[in-house]
Formats: C-alpha cells, sequence, structure tokens
C-alpha cells in the first residue's frame, strides 16, 4: 500500500483520527476517547493515541510493523510549544513505526482546510472554547482555551455549569433568578441522577467528569427549542454573548487584509454547541452590533467544515516529511451564517 499520513482531532471527550493517502483520499476515518493531556495525563494521551493508530491500521489490513509515514496532532491541552515538544518526543520514544509527529494548533489544521493561505479565525465551542487567528504572516493569537475552572465561555461546560449554579443559587437565596427554574431544575435531577443539590457535590469534586457536565448541554438545548424555555434560552444567549466576545477580543490584533476581504471576515466555527447556532444567534449579534463602530467589521461569514480537523492536521503532518497533499478547498467548508454589519 502507498504511503499513509495520520491525522488525529483530539477534545476533550472525544477524537476523530483519519488516514489520508498521497491524493489526500480519505482511506480510514474512526473515532476514540478524549485527548486533553491536562485531564487524563501525558502518558495515558500517548496511550490512546497509539491505540487508535493500531486499530486504524488493523481496519485497513496493513500489519503494525509497517511504518507510518506521519501522524499530525490538533490536541487540546497541547497548543504551546513545551507541551508539542514533550508529546513528540514521548510519541517518537513509544512508536518507531512512525517516521514523523508533528503538532499543530486547531487554527493551523481548520484554516489550511479552507485556503491556501492558512490565514483567518476558527472560533472553538464544543466541551471547551476558544477563539485563534493566523495572520497572513504566520503570527498567531489565541483568546480563551484556559479549560473549564478557568474559562471556557460561551462552551457545552459552561453552559452547563451555569445552568446548574442558576438553580443553587436561587435556591440559596443568594442570587434571585430572572426566569421559572422548574423545567430546567428537573432536567438536571435526572440527567444527573440526584435526588438533591447535594449530589452534585460528587459529580463536581469527587468524580470532576467534564464530559459528563458538557453533555446537559443537549438537554439545555431541548429545553430551548421544544418548550422554548426561558432559562435555557437565556442560557444559549448568554454563551452567543461570550463567543462573540472572543472574536471581539482578536479584533486589534488581526491583519486588516483579512477583515477588508472581499467575501468579509471567514470564521471557522468548530464545535458541537455551533449545531445550536439558532439560539445562539440573538446574543452573539448583539455583541457584535455594539463592537461594529470600533473597528473596520463589515462582513463576517461563518463557516462549518464539512471534515474533521482531523484532515488538517494530517496535512501538516505530512509537510513534516516533505510531502504536500493535496485539499480541495472548496469542499471542506460550507457558509452556513452571513453577516452584515
Amino acid at each position: 500500500m502507498a504511503n499513509l499520513y495520520a491525522g488525529i482531532e483530539g477534545g476533550g471527550t472525544h477524537s476523530i483520527l483519519v488516514l489520508l493517502n498521497q491524493s489526500g483520499e480519505i482511506v480510514y476515518k474512526g473515532e476514540g476517547p478524549g485527548l486533553n493531556k491536562w485531564l487524563i495525563g501525558l502518558e495515558e494521551c500517548v496511550s490512546r493515541i497509539g491505540k487508535m493508530i493500531r486499530r486504524a491500521i488493523d481496519g485497513i489490513h496493513m500489519k503494525s510493523g509497517i511504518p507510518l509515514k506521519s501522524v499530525g496532532l490538533a490536541l487540546a491541552g497541547s497548543e504551546h510549544e513545551k507541551s508539542k515538544r514533550e508529546l513528540k518526543e514521548l510519541m517518537m520514544d513509544k512508536f518507531d513505526w512512525i517516521e514523523s509527529v508533528e503538532s499543530c494548533t486547531d487554527a493551523q489544521c481548520a484554516l489550511s482546510m479552507i485556503s491556501k493561505s492558512g490565514a483567518g479565525m476558527l472560533l472553538i465551542s464544543g466541551t471547551g472554547s476558544c477563539c485563534q487567528i493566523i495572520n497572513p504572516d504566520g503570527v498567531s493569537r489565541q483568546c480563551g482555551g484556559w479549560g473549564n475552572i478557568l474559562g471556557d465561555e460561551g462552551s457545552a461546560y459552561w453552559i452547563s455549569f451555569k445552568a446548574i449554579k442558576t438553580i443553587l443559587n436561587h435556591e440559596d437565596g443568594l442570587e434571585t433568578s430572572l426566569h421559572d427554574i422548574s423545567y430546567i431544575k428537573e432536567a438536571i435531577h435526572k440527567y444527573f441522577e440526584v435526588e438533591d443539590n447535594t449530589g452534585f457535590m460528587e459529580i463536581f469534586y469527587a468524580k470532576s467528569d467534564a464530559r459528563k457536565v458538557a453533555g446537559f448541554c443537549v438537554e439545555v438545548a431541548k429545553g430551548a427549542t421544544k418548550v422554548k424555555d426561558g432559562l435555557c434560552l437565556h442560557l444559549f444567549c448568554e454563551a452567543g454573548r461570550y463567543l462573540a466576545k472572543h472574536i471581539t477580543a482578536q479584533l486589534s490584533s488581526i491583519d486588516e487584509k483579512i477583515l477588508s476581504a472581499p467575501e468579509g471576515l471567514q470564521i471557522v466555527c468548530v464545535g458541537s454547541v455551533f449545531k445550536s447556532w439558532e439560539l445562539l444567534q440573538k446574543g452573539f449579534m448583539q455583541v457584535l452590533q455594539e463592537y461594529k463602530s470600533k473597528k473596520n467589521l463589515k462582513n463576517i461569514s461563518l463557516l462549518r467544515l464539512n471534515q474533521s480537523v482531523a484532515v488538517g492536521a494530517a496535512f501538516h503532518g505530512a509537510r513534516s516529511v516533505d510531502q504536500i497533499l493535496p485539499l480541495e478547498y472548496s469542499k471542506n467548508a460550507t457558509v452556513f451564517s452571513q453577516i452584515e454589519l
């Protein structure tokens, strides 16, 4: 079989692996567990990656001893240079059948899938949240991405956490909710299988299961769309505001050429929370309307990738062994919202 190039997109709750051939075609795609080293540790992260790759090789009937040309990694929690270096060194030490390992940011991977320049903006809202920019000169900047304790505003975890905290504060008399809490309270107790509010002590302290907490966001979305619950709608509106704030926080650092392009500022949106765009839109637009006069911001195109960021990771991994994989940019993303300010 011809040379193969692996790419892995790893978040806090799940991951995706692809194998690409020299023509840029996906010959294997599979899913795996979360790969955030801050949640599971570096050793476990590398162990999980190894298992995923071996499963992929078995899936296309290759012998595990056959070298893999490269592995590109876009992993939450491994964006900084020290983390990249540690991850690469451990993988190269454990897997001698991998020729090259290259770590890259989500922004590098996603933006390389939509344009040859690789410049633009990436907005993430899944288990966690962050916003990354890459300018035409290659200079990058990140806003957010500090994890569920220090940040992740506008993410699935944040929405779920705010729902729970609203109930606790209301019933403690600390802060009265402006919206009826009955629907969300019942949904919370049913989802987390707790009889009373003291059950959250175990969930947030003893178990500290970010994936479980983030998963409740689906129930909040159901409450907003199916029964138009006021609190559920409010939580998504606030999430939209914070996601837009991630964008405005980056505008002073982004190259004017990107803002003044004919299609406007292109933002690649990644993460399951964007499946509920109609719930985020109100708060999102409020912030952008408030900000538009402060910067040359006229048009915004929100794009949804048609392929996993793992494809972009494979592209960057291949470059580390001097192989440029062909990508069909027009097929990799779709505009889901065009905003004129």
